[in-house]
């Protein structure tokens, strides 16, 4: 009877054991979590782990309440008696968790070009001179323009605008790949001297985007134009005893060029008594007497005036008075 009850005793203690020994599984398999700023004071409370595990402080002595670490110098202890965990030592988040493994990939992105840039010339201004009568095909003055696209959309190509007189248009032509602008009709200072022509740079994208410079060209007079003479007025007969410096005809002379070209100089290819005197009015001239007549050594007299301008080299006409001149 007595072996059957310690018997008994033994099951029951074995059971109680078993209850306690899962209690203890479960307490030890509880997680809690305290959250503390690093370079906090040695001695700093954590947390109360005996409270937020549901234990009794009275028990922690005898189950031996302590922090397992394999580290020889642990961040935190727990006091033994009342479950409360301290800071043992200074603390620095960047040493105790190691950063992640990472790797390195190259990853290439090719940018695709579009028509986001117009030409743009290599010159602010464009101002050339050109002589007149300058052959056709001439080469006048090159323009040029880059486009920072690439491909069709960087490539630029040169044209005269439409916008333009057609006059001009028939002077001036421009090479669509080159840029070079050139002389395609007759250039003639007297009708022009100055031309303002429109040039436009497009590039060959989808959509091209275009440029328009101005380019100024300046004629430049050449002397190709010879003096031109006229008799206003004229006496064909003239009195012996006339005195020097009586008018016996108005001449006007013109040239079409400009400066020297222009400026016309009048005089008699013969010796005679007579002389041309500038009028007061521009390019006038009066044909006077500079010396007395005499009748009976010279009755009669045949003219001839000639013009010369003062470009290089000059250029000169002559005319021939129709009628003679009698002395009376």
């Amino acid at each position: 009877m007595e072996q059957r009850r310690c018997k008994q005793q033994r099951v029951r203690g074995y059971l109680v054991a078993c209850v306690v020994a899962v209690l203890l599984w479960t307490v030890a398999s509880a997680q809690i979590r305290y959250s503390i700023s690093e370079e906090v004071n040695e001695g700093t409370v954590v947390g109360n782990t005996a409270k937020d595990l549901g234990l009794d402080k009275s028990t922690l002595e005898d189950r031996k309440y302590r922090i397992v670490s394999d580290s020889q110098a642990p961040l935190f202890h727990v006091n033994g008696k009342d479950g409360i965990l301290y800071v043992s030592r200074r603390i620095d988040r960047e040493a105790v968790w190691k950063p992640p493994k990472s790797g390195n990939m190259n990853i290439l992105v090719n940018v695709l070009d579009i028509n986001d840039n117009a030409p743009v010339f290599s010159n602010d201004d464009y101002s050339v001179t050109l002589n007149e009568n300058t052959p056709a095909g001439t080469t006048v003055i090159q323009v040029n323009a880059t486009d920072l696209d690439d491909g069709s959309n960087g490539n630029v190509v040169y044209s005269l605008s439409n916008g333009m007189d057609q006059n001009i248009l028939n002077l001036f032509d421009i090479n669509q790949s080159t840029g070079e602008v050139i002389v395609k009709g007759s250039i003639d200072y007297e009708d022009k001297d100055t031309y303002e022509i429109e040039i436009e740079a497009s590039d060959k994208g989808f959509a091209p985007l275009t440029t328009e410079k101005s380019v100024t060209i300046n004629i430049i007079d050449m002397n190709d134009n010879t003096p031109e003479i006229e008799v206003t007025s004229f006496s064909s007969s003239i009195p012996e005893d006339s005195r020097p410096g009586t008018t016996v005809a108005h001449i006007s002379v013109n040239d079409l060029d400009s400066g020297l070209n222009g400026k016309v100089i009048c005089s008699l290819v013969e010796d005679v008594p007579f002389t041309l005197s500038p009028s007061l009015k521009d390019k006038m001239y009066s044909l006077v007497t500079k010396s007395p007549l005499d009748r009976e050594k010279t009755s009669q007299y045949d003219l001839t005036i000639t013009a010369k301008d003062t470009g290089q080299p000059p250029l000169s006409s002559e005319m021939v008075l129709m009628e003679k001149l009698f002395v009376l």
